[in-house]
């Protein structure tokens, strides 16, 4: 098995749209480097991306900021390219944020990243789904301290057989967790007197996870969202597998404050020093259940180990690994509505003039027919300027049950990025490169929509009023309801953005993989890939095409729900406020 790649240059495809940064600026590597000069004609530098890692603790940052050449502007600078922050933002820091500004979180996304808020929205979510959409993918949670009383039911009612686990709202890192019995209310009240505070949630604690070597482990899985409006994601094909470092035993009385045991937090296990075992260096062994061979006893694996292991006993990976991007969706599709009504109303109405209107020479005609072509003509300074100006990378924690079903435990909006091993930087260091190349913060770009948005205004200016089509337009109005036609062709032009942008994100994957929209044509193109005929193939192709079409039709009706529960709640707190 080979070392995780910590260069890998991106591959393209042709297409009719212009790519100012091309070749080889188009590779990670030459993100924010300068061109050589050539033979000839001398070529134009490449300026180096502007990042503001000010509230950002990672070296990690800093160390491939020096291998790319990235230059760090100052805390408080406002001439930067791209802002990469620990932290939520808040409403004011998105609105004031450049056409070509990209920030690594979306204000809104702590609805699913703080407990309390994410057990809310997806209770209240799966209330109303039907079961055949099999909305149960996390286990049965008590907002505290208002669902106090329920909770304390339920527990009474379970008695010591259950288990609970009982964490803090905004915890991370293991700090604050405590497990609870079931039993009288009196009891229970006792252990949770001794909690830091009752802004917290109530698990049900799943009693058997899938075991290795006798431990129980999570799943870290990186998940990377670069537009919420509409809603789209990727998910990482590598991640990490964090083990506990006591052999398991169901919770009793006796080892309910054992945190090596029952904790998978790497922060928690890593402390303790009689058993932690440090990862290898690299992926390169992968034992069976029986090897003591270091490598697989290690407290830290990636997922191509796992993977292995897995495969070595018998289980399908490929059926565990749709069924964890099916609960990523399913969740995000939660707070889906929310993320969309906040975006747009801090990114684009609210904030300031956007370049998501078409160029001043742009026709209503030439808007249409790029729309209809499978190779929109638009730009990349038009990309950069009208795209989402942000993006976040989520960290899911997912847990395995006995029967290698996976549960949603909690969602980070700032997974670590620790290097604490090679293992650990060779995993998080391709996430980051994959993620910006992927989100597209390419300076070349930046430069020419920057160049562009100061032409457009000397046009605007001095220039004509722009001639417009008069038939297209009434015709585009239509299409959307009878709009108007300035605000028709606003929208026609990034519907082109958008089409043009995805295509583009499509072929420079990396090793991030399309979660929503369902990735019809790269799927098809993955099973057939391992058939070897072509009636295989057809018929492959056939049934996958069924099954990812039924499976995009399940999100759409989630979204549905979302959106019109979403819709409820605005509607109840404008009748609060009046």
């Amino acid at each position: 098995m080979s070392h995780i790649s910590l260069s890998r240059a991106s591959s393209s495809s042709g297409s009719g749209e212009e790519d100012v940064a091309s070749g080889e600026a188009c590779k990670l590597s030459s993100i924010s480097s300068r061109r050589p000069a050539g033979v000839g004609k001398a070529r134009k530098l490449v300026p180096p991306l502007k990042v503001d890692l000010s509230s950002c603790k990672y070296e990690l940052f800093r160390l491939i900021a020096g291998r790319l050449g990235w230059q760090l502007v100052p805390e408080g600078s406002s001439e930067w390219d791209m802002y990469w922050t620990d932290t939520s933002i808040s409403q004011e820091r998105l609105i004031n944020l450049k056409p070509t500004q990209r920030i690594n979180h979306f204000h809104g996304m702590l609805e699913l990243c703080r407990k309390r808020s994410m057990a809310k929205h997806l209770s209240a979510l799966a209330a109303l789904i039907p079961p055949e959409l099999k909305y149960d993918f996390f286990p049965q949670t008590w907002q505290l301290p208002g669902q106090l009383n329920a909770f304390l039911a339920a527990a009474k009612a379970a008695g010591k057989k259950q288990a609970f686990i009982v964490k803090p709202d905004a915890g991370c890192q293991g700090k604050g967790i405590k497990l609870v019995q079931g039993g009288p209310e009196a009891t229970v009240l006792k252990h949770l007197a001794g909690l830091a505070t009752l802004e917290a949630v109530a698990q049900q604690y799943m009693t058997r996870p899938f075991l290795i070597n006798g431990l129980k482990f999570d799943l870290r899985v990186y998940v990377l969202v670069t537009d919420v409006d509409p809603l789209r994601l990727f998910i990482y094909k590598e991640g990490l597998v964090r083990f506990c470092t006591t052999p398991y035993k169901k919770p009793t009385s006796k080892n309910l404050d054992c945190a090596y045991m029952h904790l998978t937090n790497y922060a928690v296990n890593k402390t303790n020093s009689d058993a932690f075992v440090a990862p290898a260096d690299s992926n390169e062994h992968v034992a069976s259940a029986d090897d003591d061979d270091e490598d697989s006893s290690a407290s830290k694996w990636t997922f191509l180990q796992l993977r292995q292991y897995l495969e070595s006993q018998g289980h399908s990976w490929c059926s565990l690994w749709d069924s964890i991007g099916q609960l990523i969706v399913k969740s995000l599709l939660s707070v889906a509505p929310h993320l969309a009504a906040t975006y747009r109303a801090s990114a684009v109405d609210g904030g300031p003039p956007t370049s998501a209107a078409p160029p001043a020479n742009t026709s209503s005609a030439v808007i249409g027919s790029s729309i209809k072509s499978s190779k929109p003509l638009v730009s990349a300074s038009a990309l950069a300027a009208g795209s989402c100006r942000c993006f976040e990378v989520l960290g899911y924690d997912v847990l395995l049950d006995a029967d290698l079903r996976p549960w949603l435990i909690e969602v980070n909006h700032s997974p670590s990025f620790n290097i604490d091993s090679p293992l650990d930087r060779a995993v998080k260091e391709q996430l980051i490169l994959d993620a910006v190349h992927l989100v597209r913060i390419d300076p070349s770009s930046i430069a020419a929509a920057k160049k562009a948005a100061k032409k457009a205004t000397q046009m605007r200016l001095l220039g004509p009023a722009p001639t417009r089509d008069s038939s297209s337009l009434l015709a585009a109005a239509a299409h959307h309801g009878g709009a108007s036609p300035d605000r028709v062709e606003q929208r026609a032009y990034r519907e082109m953005l958008t089409a043009a942008r995805d295509r583009w994100q499509d072929r420079h994957l990396g090793a991030f993989e399309r979660l929503y929209p369902v990735s019809i044509a790269g799927q098809l193109k993955a099973s057939n890939s391992s058939t070897s005929s072509q009636q295989s193939a057809a018929d492959v192709s056939a049934a996958k095409l069924g099954q990812l079409q039924e499976l995009q039709d399940c999100y759409n009706k989630i979204l549905r729900l979302s959106q019109q529960l979403y819709q409820g709640q605005i509607q109840q707190q404008q009748q609060g406020q009046s």
